[in-house]
């Protein structure tokens, strides 16, 4: 169901040697609910808080202690505003839903989701999902990467998955590439903004913003703006949890 980009021995040795995942389900179909929680309970390096109607608001949520929330949900205008709040409150958040489409999925990947799952009724690939966004991995179903991938392109990952894959054009080493101009432009961009926000926001024209955007591609090697961003999150990741080891 999920495609996790290393290989499963390392997968394996990794999960061994981790600490538990805390996580919080959130999903207003309570059969659903159940399957779920039963799939989360039962997986090992996991301890599930709660299972929580996903129709409440977020401010009655059992986040203390959480690090990592499950949403099992149509992707939504309201969802994509949750998707923001768990992210600047620094959660890992995977969205388990069905009928994605390219927009949806586009959505959900810049508002800062760590990864996005086609919903099946027996939840399958939920705990491995967790998993290996605890491990700093972004991941999708299979299916859904088609919806990323220009036509022509197959069976590849996206550029920001570069350094996870082991390639030397690592994210952070590209980003170092960008101008003090196109590195705004992309952190606009990432930060979930349009075009013409993001060329508001720096008192550009559309055009401009488009420009820089097209310079930015070619630098990372990549055919989408969706690519660039997702590239742009993975190499900020990066850079925040190497701070953090520092301290």
């Amino acid at each position: 169901m999920c495609d996790v980009t290393f290989r499963r021995e390392d997968f394996v040795t990794r999960t061994r040697r981790r600490p538990l995942t805390t996580v919080l389900l959130v999903d207003h179909d309570p059969i659903s609910r159940h399957v779920l929680e039963s799939t989360l309970r039962e997986a090992p390096h996991i301890r599930l808080v709660a299972g929580v109607d996903g129709r409440s608001p977020v401010d009655g949520w059992p986040l203390t202690g959480v690090d990592t929330v499950v949403l099992a949900a149509e992707v939504t205008e309201r969802l994509l505003d949750v998707i923001r709040d768990l992210a600047s409150r620094r959660l890992r958040v995977l969205v388990v839903s069905v009928g994605w489409t390219r927009r949806t999925l586009n959505d959900a990947l810049v508002a800062g989701v760590g990864g996005c799952l086609v919903k099946d009724a027996q939840g399958r690939g939920v705990s491995s999902a967790v998993h290996a966004m605890s491990a700093g991995h972004l991941v999708l179903s299979p299916m859904l990467w088609q919806l990323i991938d220009p036509p022509g392109r197959t069976g590849q990952a996206p550029g920001c998955l570069a350094d996870v894959r082991g390639d030397r054009r690592t994210a952070p080493a590209v980003l170092r590439t960008l101008t003090e101009r196109e590195r705004e432009v992309l952190t606009l961009l990432s930060a979930g903004l349009s075009t013409a926000e993001a060329a508001d926001s720096l008192k550009v024209t559309p055009a401009t913003i488009k420009s820089h955007v097209s310079h930015i591609m070619t630098k990372f090697g990549v055919r989408s703006r969706l690519e660039a961003v997702l590239m742009m999150r993975n190499a900020l990741a990066t850079s925040c949890s190497r701070s953090g080891s520092a301290a």
